[in-house]
C-alpha cells in the first residue's frame, strides 16, 4: 500500500509528529537559556544587595576621600614646587648668560661711547638723513601745492615731516656745539697729575693753591671755623686794596685765603698726630726694652724722693700735739699675739700612720 492510498487525516498526523520532534527541542532549550538568564540576574541583584549593606559608614568613606584628595593636593603642590624650581634655575641661568654677555661686551660698549671718531660718524650720519627726509618732505610740500586737489594729503605729510626733520636738526646742533665746548673746556690728557699723600691728608700740590686761569666762576667766600680763630693771633692787617679791585678778585682772594687757613689747620693737626703716634711708639719701645736695672734706679730713685719729703717734714717745726684722750674703738679689730701654736702637722701625720 503506497503513500497514495493515505488520507489527508494520516498526512496531517504526520505533519504533527515532525513539528513536535522538530520544535520540542527548540523549546526545551529556550525555556532553560531563559532560566538561566533569569537565575543569573537574580544572582546579580542579589549581590548588588549585599554589597550595599556590607559597604562602609559614610563617614569613613569621606575619610578615606578626604584624604585621598589631600594625598592629591600634596603631590600637586610637590609637582608644582618641582616645575618652578626648573623655572628659577632656568630664569637664573639666562640671566647669568646675559649678565656674561653684559659684562664682555661693557669694554666695546665703554669704548664706543667714549670713542670721539665713532661719536662724530653718528652724528654726520644723523645729519644726513635728517638733511635727506627734510629734502624728501619739501619736495613732498611742492608737488602736493602743485596739485592741491589730488595730492593735499602729501603736502600735509610734507610739512610733518619736513618739521620732525628741522626740529631733529636743531638738536644735532645743539649736540654738536656742547661737544665741542666741552672738548674746549677739558685739560689735555698728558697733563701731570698732582700727588696725593693720603697718609697726611691733603694734597702736595702747590699748584692748587693757586687758582686756575681757566676757571669760569665765581667763589663764594667761606668763613673760617671758629676753631681756628680761637687762640690764633688776628693775622697783620694786609694793605688796602685799590679802589679799581672789583668784588670778583676781593671773593676770590677772600677764599683762597680761608682755604689756605683750612689747609694749614690741617697740616698742624696731622703734624701733631704725627708727633703723638711717634712719642707713643717711643714710649711703648723704652717700656718694652727697659730692664731690671733701670726698675730698680727708677724704685731708688723713687725711694729717695720719700725719704727727701720725711726728712724735710721732719725739719720743719711742727706744733706739740695735745694729749688726747683714747678712743675706745681704737683697738677695734686689732688681734694680739697667739704664741706658739702646740699643734704639729708632722707627729699628727705620724700618729695617723702608726694607727
Amino acid at each position: 500500500m503506497g503513500l497514495e492510498s493515505w488520507g489527508g487525516g494520516v498526512v496531517l498526523a504526520l505533519v504533527a509528529v515532525l513539528w513536535l520532534v522538530y520544535l520540542v527541542p527548540t523549546w526545551h532549550r529556550r525555556q532553560e537559556y531563559l532560566a538561566t538568564e533569569r537565575n543569573a540576574v537574580r544572582l546579580q541583584q542579589t549581590l548588588r544587595i549585599l554589597a550595599q549593606t556590607a559597604e562602609l559608614p559614610e563617614e569613613v568613606r569621606i575619610e578615606a576621600n578626604a584624604r585621598s584628595v589631600a594625598d592629591a593636593q600634596r603631590i600637586l603642590r610637590q609637582e608644582e614646587g618641582k616645575r618652578e624650581a626648573l623655572r628659577r634655575a632656568h630664569e637664573a641661568a639666562r640671566q647669568r648668560a646675559l649678565t656674561r654677555e653684559l659684562a664682555a661686551a661693557a669694554p666695546v660698549l665703554r669704548a664706543a661711547d667714549h670713542d670721539p671718531a665713532l661719536a662724530a660718524r653718528r652724528l654726520r650720519r644723523s645729519r644726513l638723513v635728517s638733511t635727506l627726509v627734510l629734502v624728501a618732505s619739501g619736495l613732498a610740500v611742492v608737488v602736493g601745492v602743485a596739485s592741491f586737489a589730488s595730492a593735499w594729503l602729501l603736502a600735509v605729510a610734507g610739512l610733518v615731516f619736513g618739521a620732525g626733520s628741522v626740529a631733529v636738526l636743531s638738536q644735532l646742533a645743539a649736540v654738536s656745539r656742547a661737544r665741542a665746548r666741552r672738548q674746549r673746556v677739558v685739560a689735555p690728557a698728558g697733563e701731570a697729575q698732582p700727588l696725593r699723600d693720603f697718609s697726611d691728608g691733603f694734597t702736595s700740590a702747590p699748584a692748587e693753591d693757586a687758582a686756575p686761569a681757566s676757571r669760569s666762576w665765581t667763589p663764594v667766600a667761606v668763613p673760617a671755623p671758629l676753631y681756628l680763630r680761637r687762640g690764633r693771633q688776628r693775622p697783620a692787617a694786609a694793605p688796602a686794596a685799590p679802589a679799581a679791585a672789583s668784588p670778583a678778585a676781593e671773593l676770590r682772594s677772600e677764599s683762597e685765603r680761608s682755604v689756605r687757613a683750612l689747609r694749614d689747620a690741617q697740616r698742624a693737626q696731622h703734624d701733631a698726630l704725627r708727633e703723638a703716634a711717634r712719642a707713643e711708639g717711643a714710649l711703648s719701645a723704652a717700656r718694652a726694652t727697659d730692664t731690671g736695672s733701670a726698675a730698680a734706679a727708677r724704685a731708688e730713685r723713687a725711694r729717695r724722693a720719700v725719704a727727701d719729703a720725711r726728712a724735710a717734714e721732719a725739719a720743719a717745726p711742727s706744733p706739740a700735739p695735745t694729749p688726747t684722750a683714747p678712743s675706745r674703738f681704737a683697738r677695734m679689730g686689732i688681734i694680739d699675739d697667739l704664741g706658739e701654736s702646740t699643734f704639729r702637722v708632722d707627729e699628727a701625720l705620724q700618729r695617723r700612720r702608726a694607727v
